[in-house]
């Protein structure tokens, strides 16, 4: 029978930037891991505080726009091979907790990926539609030794040649994922994050066109307030759909910008 403190071999890294008062719950629910380190990119809260009073190990980072630039740098520096990745607004539920302790020791070989069922809020509300809400699945164990990282924002890990994804299906246990507290900081955010989508877009492959742009904005919204039912959060989703409308336009401008810069075709 496992004790109150087990711990599995397994590092969590976060990425934090004025965050203590979210950080404190997040890391309270990972105890679970043997290692925790705290990537501060130089907070002015207490931030750094609350992470080494649970117990974490903090190492200082010069400021960068999106984490996956320090993902894939500093995997390499951490204790495991398995790497638990999340957020300091993301709450890993006891339920979920329980599922990991029991399926940690079982996970094939063959597996570089785990991806787990979450929940985004939007201050406190679940959101049960557009393009960011519902119960869906998102990568949360990462084996660096089977997969990696590449400094693009907004994009998955990648899986080395013979590895496999896995995701576990929704049960009971869920990442609480409390993503926004206000319109100001979503907009503020993804202003930070578009300025790195038309470079992150080319280099997953992906290709704009001037049609595509067009016909972008009723395409997002439809995606996101139809298609995603972002009509069940009412005006919150309508909001968050038009929204995704100007957002993903813009991308893809920026995107056929980095294409005629490269001087790609299309």
């Amino acid at each position: 029978m496992m004790t109150k403190d087990f711990k599995l071999p397994i590092s969590a890294l976060i990425v934090c930037l004025n965050e203590g008062e979210l950080l404190a719950r997040c890391l309270s629910s990972i105890q679970f891991c043997d290692e925790i380190v705290v990537y501060d990119l130089g907070s002015s809260d207490d931030s750094v505080t609350v992470a080494r009073e649970a117990g974490a190990i903090v190492r200082r980072h010069r400021r960068v726009p999106h984490a996956e630039i320090i993902y894939a740098t500093e995997l390499s520096k951490l204790k495991h091979d398995w790497v638990l990745l999340t957020d300091p607004d993301e709450v890993i539920d006891v339920e979920l907790k329980n599922e990991v302790l029991e399926k940690f020791g079982t996970i094939p070989e063959t597996v570089g990926i785990i991806r787990v069922p979450m929940q985004y809020y939007f201050k406190s509300h679940a959101l049960k539609g557009t393009i960011w809400g519902g119960v869906s699945h998102h990568r949360f164990l990462v084996n660096r030794k089977r997969a990696f990282f590449r400094p693009l924002v907004n994009t998955a890990a990648f899986l080395k040649d013979g590895y496999a994804l896995q995701a576990w299906p929704h049960k009971r246990g869920l990442v609480h994922h409390f993503w926004m507290s206000n319109y100001r900081e979503f907009v503020s955010k993804h202003r930070r994050y578009l300025r790195e989508e038309g470079k992150a877009r080319y280099e997953r492959g992906e290709r704009s066109s001037y049609r595509g742009i067009l016909s972008s904005p009723w395409r997002s919204f439809r995606e996101s307030f139809f298609t995603k039912k972002g009509y069940r959060d009412k005006l919150l989703g309508f909001s968050l759909s038009l929204f995704w409308a100007w957002y993903n336009t813009s991308a893809m401008v920026r995107l056929k910008k980095e294409q005629l810069k490269r001087g790609a075709n299309g």
